[in-house]
């Protein structure tokens, strides 16, 4: 077999503060980036709280409540009463930077991000969010720096790590990004993001068997991850184990039946196996979600040669 498949490219996020959709077929692996947050998020909250007497921690709370169901707008309002009541909240500019970051007000983001740090030097998750934010408009130099203070005042910042270990791949550092991506899984041996993140950098490395085992992992903590089961798929593809690459991508596309690349990867492992019609029905399929037909097809011809 001389084909050579990659992950898949996307940028994603488990936790509720940066997200992304993934989906898009390119070199680049699957990337996990998760913004801490600060506090924790009340029980209930009201959704408006003007003139109501409330303090400055009470607006911050309400935020909170409000991020946590996706309701970022609203809670940028909040944060500007808590702001207005007290100038020098840091953990206020954390988080309003934290919710223009999910509106991808990227430059308002920092600025909040710059405030809470000025008002609080060791503010790590501050420096933390702020590596997100950089990340995300592809300065990956700046959050690679940013994670490192992070990691300067919390030595114990398992996210931190596993980000820092995403923008180091990005830059180009492939151990030092695993390296990070060990010591994430150091501090938390149930870390999902941290396993996905090492599988993928095992697989640059054309580590299969190492990525295999980490998207095992991944599969063991979220059990219904399509990406997962893809990446696995396409490391089982490149290691030249067909049949176990089938199942691992059939089942991605049983929990997500739009994911083109798994369909395409899919045509790949039929056509090595000679299974022309199977791979000639996953093209119809993949088209019709959207693929290029002739590119799927000089895929197959090449499987086939």
């Amino acid at each position: 077999m001389k084909m050579s498949r990659s992950l898949i490219g996307a940028l994603c996020a488990a936790a509720v503060f940066i997200a992304v959709a993934c989906g898009e077929s390119t070199p680049t692996p699957y990337i996990n980036i998760v913004v801490t947050p600060v506090s924790s998020v009340p029980n209930s909250v009201p959704n408006a709280t003007v003139d109501l007497g409330f303090t400055a921690t009470d607006h911050f709370n309400i935020a909170l409540g409000l991020t946590e169901r996706g309701q970022f707008a609203e809670a940028i309002v909040e944060l500007d009463l808590a702001l207005s009541l007290d100038p020098d909240y840091s953990q206020a500019y954390n988080q309003r930077g934290v919710s223009h970051s999910r509106l991808e007000q990227f430059e308002d983001a920092l600025n909040d991000y710059d405030s809470a740090i000025a008002l609080d030097a060791g503010f790590a998750e501050a420096f933390n969010n702020r590596g997100v934010a950089y990340f995300r408009i592809n300065q990956y130099e700046l959050a690679d720096q940013d994670y490192s203070e992070a990691i300067k005042l919390d030595p114990d910042y398992a996210s931190a790590y596993n980000n820092r270990g995403a923008a180091k791949y990005l830059i180009g550092e492939l151990e030092p990004a695993i390296s990070d991506f060990n010591k994430a899984l150091e501090l938390d041996i149930d870390y999902g993001e941290a396993y996905a993140n090492r599988g993928a950098a095992y697989f640059n490395r054309s580590d299969f068997q190492l990525a295999i085992d980490d998207f095992d992992q991944v599969i063991r903590l979220d059990p219904s991850s399509a990406i997962a089961y893809f990446n696995r798929g396409v490391a089982y593809l490149n290691m030249g184990d067909l049949t176990q690459s089938l199942e691992d991508l059939s089942q991605a596309i049983a929990i997500d039946p739009s994911f083109i690349d798994a369909y395409a990867e899919r045509v790949v492992a039929n056509g090595l196996l000679g299974r022309i019609a199977e791979a000639q029905r996953d093209i119809d399929r993949a088209v019709e979600l959207g693929a290029d037909r002739t590119a799927l097809e000089a895929v197959m011809q090449e499987a086939l040669d």
